[in-house]
């Protein structure tokens, strides 16, 4: 199982690196991969963690980063279609941050000035 969820994570990332478009990815991407590190955290708690598995968790962690900034790049300038909701929740945020900032700057100037 283990391998299995490497495996859909480095093809999720390098797939997704070759495309112009936004892929369509299970909804629960997100989740299979928290508990994927989640329990591979569990495991080595006890143990003294060796070094392959040590890179194996540093580059999961590099590449679901990298995916999700990747997807969030595409969907800002693309159809937005395959975004997972989690992916869709944090395009939202991003663009109310965006929104709330040009209206609160205009309504508040001198808030918003860098010292």
């Amino acid at each position: 199982m283990r391998e299995i969820m490497y495996k859909k994570i480095v093809n999720a990332f390098f797939n997704e690196l070759k495309s112009d478009n936004l892929l369509k990815l299970p909804n629960d991407f997100y989740d299979n991969v928290r508990n994927y590190l989640k329990q591979n955290n569990e495991n080595n708690e006890n143990i003294e963690i060796d070094e392959d598995k040590k890179t194996e968790l540093e580059r999961i962690t590099y590449y679901v980063k990298e995916l999700r900034k990747l997807r969030l790049h595409k969907a800002f300038f693309g159809n937005r279609d395959n975004l997972v909701d989690e992916e869709k929740e944090l395009l939202l945020l991003i663009e109310d941050i965006e929104y709330y900032m040009l209206h609160y700057k205009d309504l508040h100037p001198e808030k918003t000035k860098l010292h």
